[in-house]
């Protein structure tokens, strides 16, 4: 795994995508997709973290996620997709060994890098939840986001303000500084870097 260091040091809150390697479609199974989340809440309740929603589709996962403590994402991100693969492995070895027999058991189920998306703003919360939700109508997978079944699109509105998916918990919370500010387009405090996103 590539240790790629994102620094956290104001607490923000960061909008992550990762993809299967190649692009391949490792995510199909439902039982894959329940590896994945389940490895989410896990990591989550380890490092007191929290999930504003999420997304998983057949070959990449796109996760907003917060933690109070500082510079917790790459060891967060690490654990994930390390945990997530062994099992990923396990499971295709054991329930899809046709398939598995044409993956080479050296190829990783990950692509090494993960990119991280620093938000800034309430606004761009909401912007950032409608675009990963939306993820499954643009691929065509169904007509409206909340359909998909693989994403927390019916659980992320409250009164019409985002608010963050305690998954671990399977609950609401409202600790992340972009959740609570009074304002729709506060800029929560701290030095502003120009990030490309990926």
């Amino acid at each position: 795994m590539v240790n790629r260091r994102v620094d956290d040091s104001q607490g923000h809150l960061h909008f992550v995508t990762f993809s299967c390697d190649r692009r391949r479609k490792f995510l199909e199974p439902d039982r894959a997709k329940r590896v994945v989340i389940g490895q989410l809440g896990s990591r989550l309740s380890r490092h007191d973290g929290h999930c504003l929603g999420f997304v998983l589709m057949p070959d990449h996962v796109h996760a907003p996620v917060w933690f109070p403590a500082t510079c917790p994402l790459s060891p967060f991100m690490n654990k994930w997709k390390d945990q997530s693969s062994a099992m990923l492995k396990r499971l295709f070895a054991q329930e899809f060994p046709k398939y598995w027999a044409t993956v080479d058991p050296s190829d990783p189920i990950w692509q090494a890098r993960y990119y991280g998306f620093t938000i800034w703003t309430r606004h761009k919360v909401g912007e950032k939840l409608t675009y990963l939700h939306e993820n499954p109508v643009r691929a065509g997978l169904v007509a409206r986001g909340v359909d998909w079944p693989w994403s927390a699109a019916q659980l992320v509105s409250v009164g019409g303000i985002p608010g963050p998916v305690d998954i671990a918990r399977g609950e609401m919370c409202r600790r992340c500084p972009l959740v609570v500010a009074d304002a729709a387009d506060h800029d929560i405090a701290g030095p502003r870097s120009d990030k490309k996103q990926h």
